[in-house]
């Protein structure tokens, strides 16, 4: 018997979601959705989540999290800045 990782050499096959700029006031929140990428494997044996689960995080353009700009539940990102997480963050 062999056994072989199906995950090894997948490739994820759909663009991300592109999101217009957002644009928010100091206190306020504004919410965006996005839909769970596919994958090669995935796709292939019609089980989306078959390469496990996929993580997403906000960065800044130096790859560090945005301490204001979350994403929980179903894919949904949430940008809340106030005063305390924009003066820790240097925005």
């Amino acid at each position: 018997m062999t056994l072989t990782n199906p995950c090894s050499a997948t490739e994820i096959t759909t663009a991300g979601t592109t999101f217009t700029a957002v644009s928010i006031g100091v206190g306020l929140t504004v919410t965006r959705t996005f839909t769970e990428l596919a994958d090669t494997k995935g796709t292939l044996y019609n089980v989306a989540a078959l390469c496990g689960v996929k993580n997403y995080s906000i960065v800044d353009s130096n790859g560090a999290l945005v301490p204001w700009a979350s994403i929980t539940g179903s894919y949904t990102i949430t940008f809340a800045p106030n005063v305390d997480n924009l003066h820790s963050s240097g925005e």
